[in-house]
């Protein structure tokens, strides 16, 4: 039977305990990482953590390539750094998600006035219904004279004493603040011209009831919240008593 000393064990074991001792400590240190929690249960074995407002930068130890990884506070729990120490995340309150604006073009309901006619005397007024997807309209105008200016040249509105109109337009480009298209209407209603121009000045003026189709082409604009503003060209065909080919219109509308 073998015995040793006290002083033999010392001898033999202690070299081995202090190298047992010194591996145990070297791989515990590397086991020591910094590790990033996810809030879905995940890890992330990280190192060189930079944390900033809202994102967290990091490189992979066993990446050779050093390639810096990024992920959103949001989605982590915490990190345990390689000394122990933990940082944790305040999750914040889920919020109401907004649904997404439409900015397509949807007021349905048109109601407006034509500007130039009231610096004589004339009250041009209209309305208009959008359907088909807002591509198509449903207009109708309705001219008033309200005073006795004669007219000067004989254009559409500056000559009507009362007309009518019923037309289509249809919107090829539409988006929030603006569109544009054309259409065309049946127009009808009775008119005042000089009797100068049948070449008799001993009476001023007579009226005369007409008929005929009108084509457009518009541009409108969104002025401010339910207000625009619109640039319509008109076409007349198959009036026979008005001088000008074309009539300019400046439009005021409210949409609702």
């Amino acid at each position: 039977m073998i015995t040793l000393s006290p002083t033999r064990f010392h001898k033999k074991f202690l070299p081995f305990a202090c190298a047992l001792f010194f591996v145990l400590c070297t791989s515990e240190n590397t086991k020591a990482q910094t590790i990033i929690f996810k809030k879905d249960g995940s890890q992330i074995v990280a190192g060189q953590i930079i944390i900033s407002s809202d994102i967290i930068s990091f490189q992979i130890d066993s990446d050779t390539t050093a390639r810096k990884k990024f992920i959103g506070i949001s989605a982590v729990d915490s990190i345990r750094y390689a000394d122990g120490t933990m940082k944790y995340f305040k999750s914040e309150p889920l919020q109401t998600v907004k649904k997404e604006e439409n900015y397509e073009y949807n007021p349905k309901n048109f109601a407006g006035i034509n500007m130039w006619p009231l610096f004589y005397s004339r009250i041009n007024v209209y309305y208009e219904r959008l359907f088909w997807g807002n591509k198509m309209g449903f207009r109708n105008y309705f001219m008033f004279d309200v005073g006795s200016t004669p007219p000067s040249y004989y254009t559409i509105n500056r000559s009507a004493q009362f007309y009518y109109s019923a037309g289509i337009n249809f919107y090829f480009h539409q988006s929030y603040f603006s569109r544009l298209g054309v259409g065309v209407s049946y127009l009808t209603g009775n008119f005042e011209s000089d009797y100068w121009y049948h070449y008799d000045p001993y009476s001023d003026s007579q009226n005369y009831q007409t008929s005929g189709i009108i084509l457009n082409t518009s541009y409108s604009y969104k002025v401010y919240n339910q207000l625009h503003a619109a640039m319509v060209v008109q076409v007349p065909i198959g009036f026979k008593e008005f001088e000008d080919p074309l009539n300019v219109q400046l439009e005021i509308s409210f949409h609702f």
